[in-house]
């Protein structure tokens, strides 16, 4: 009766989606990562038709309600369900490992960094991250790359550039300073979750996929340079984490 997909536009789900519609099955998406002006798939200038696109979108929150195309979905048909892992993980005790780790971290630094990566911008993160290291020696980065397997990127890093690929994004988000990254949907779960980000704008990324949902975020910051980040990094109050929580409200609906 119901065909449920994580990704409508790869060939194979919109084969998938064709077929399903020639025999009368709904077809539904889960919204997979981050929806914005940025992802074009969600955006089409024209009319195309549905035959490839799903019935229904159950959407993180209300705002995809308001900025998705109508070419692609009409919002009645876009139901806003949250995001299960996330509360979930928010609810947990943070566990033993990540306090130690936390804790030893702070003995040597000041503050604490995490960087979620993405393997499309990884190597030209890894080299912005290692000039801006070396201005910021008070700061521990703790990286968390996407996958386990470029060992060849992290060579002849700085000492406080730690590489970190088994330790848990939301387990370890609330005993940070800061969450930087480029454009990983992580940016709008740390928020979610009251940590600042710094946006780290290589090749204008993330401004590309971020403006439009972060711009009167009081707990956003875009950088598009070394210098800029590190100047934002060790001069910017950024608001305490129930407020950053509130602002970020509309991200995912609750419950």
């Amino acid at each position: 009766k119901i065909i449920f997909i994580n990704c409508y536009f790869s060939l194979r789900h919109q084969a998938l989606i064709y077929a399903a519609k020639q025999n009368n099955v709904l077809t539904v998406e889960f919204q997979h990562g981050l929806i914005s002006k940025g992802q074009t798939a969600y955006f089409p200038q024209k009319d195309l038709g549905q035959l490839t696109l799903p019935d229904y979108l159950l959407s993180f929150g209300e705002i995809e309600k308001k900025i998705i195309s109508t070419n692609f979905i009409n919002p009645t048909n876009i139901i806003p369900i949250g995001n299960y892992y996330l509360e979930y993980m928010m609810n947990q005790r943070i566990t033993t490992q990540n306090k130690e780790t936390a804790k030893l971290l702070r003995k040597k630094y000041d503050y604490i960094i995490l960087i979620s990566s993405q393997d499309l911008i990884e190597k030209e993160l890894i080299v912005f991250l290692s000039k801006a290291a070396k201005k910021l020696p008070q700061f521990i980065f703790v990286f968390i790359p996407r996958r386990k397997s470029n060992k060849k990127n992290y060579s002849s890093l700085p000492s406080n550039i730690l590489i970190k690929p088994r330790i848990n994004l939301y387990q370890f988000c609330s005993l940070c300073d800061f969450h930087s990254t480029v454009f990983s949907t992580f940016a709008l779960e740390s928020s979610y979750m009251g940590t600042p980000n710094v946006f780290i704008n290589i090749k204008d990324l993330s401004k590309i996929f971020y403006t439009d949902i972060f711009s009167n975020h009081n707990g956003v910051k875009f950088s598009n340079d070394v210098n800029e980040y590190v100047e934002t990094i060790k001069k910017w109050n950024p608001p305490n984490k129930s407020d950053i929580q509130l602002q970020s409200k509309r991200l995912f609906s609750d419950n």
